[in-house]
């Protein structure tokens, strides 16, 4: 993944197959990143997106 588009592509197409790993592959694994899923709360940390 060498940019921003690639690493977009990447998590569109793990989302739309159900790949958890490729999804999770996206994120950096770092205690501060944050997903906001539409609707819901901040989750926060890449054990807690992942869950989510």
């Amino acid at each position: 993944m060498s940019s921003p588009e690639d690493i977009e592509q990447q998590f569109y197409e793990a989302l739309q197959q159900g790949d958890i790993e490729r999804l999770m592959a996206v994120w950096a694994d770092d205690d501060e990143i944050v997903c906001v899923h539409p609707g819901g709360p901040r989750v926060i940390g890449h054990a807690a997106i992942r869950a989510s």
